[in-house]
């Protein structure tokens, strides 16, 4: 969680000397991190909405408000995390068993709604590529 936490801090921009001890209020699921994180954000004064699953916040185009914006959503970010148990990378029986769900019910779902799609690679290099470079059906 430590390393996740100093790369969102990193994507702030700003310096390491502003960085926040900020405590968990609560964990978060793959369902709910983004209501969580929008009405934190909200309660800040943010204008933010938590859409079809994702985040939606326009930052400011004045930079000292862009940047207390960021330091916001660092904020955010720390207080409601993602359950690190959703961090867990997929083992191999996990990655191969997507791998038969991407080329199969997934890709012929994707087709008939009238989407070309790569050929996927084979199972083994969908596997050993999986965390650097996965390929699916979208």
């Amino acid at each position: 969680m430590k390393a996740d936490l100093d790369r969102q801090w990193q994507e702030t921009g700003l310096p390491d000397a502003n960085r926040p001890n900020v405590d968990v209020v609560r964990f978060t699921t793959l369902f709910d991190w983004a209501e969580a994180s929008a009405d934190c954000l909200q309660r800040d004064g943010w204008d933010a909405a938590a859409e079809d699953g994702g985040l939606s916040a326009t930052e400011p185009a004045d930079p000292a408000q862009a940047n207390a914006m960021r330091y916001a959503v660092y904020v955010c970010y720390a207080k409601y995390p993602m359950d690190p148990r959703f961090s867990v990378p997929l083992n191999e029986s996990q990655l191969r068993y997507l791998y038969r769900y991407y080329t199969t019910t997934m890709r012929d779902c994707v087709r008939k709604q009238g989407y070309e799609i790569s050929d996927p690679p084979s199972e083994s290099t969908f596997v050993e590529n999986y965390q650097r470079n996965a390929w699916t059906p979208l």
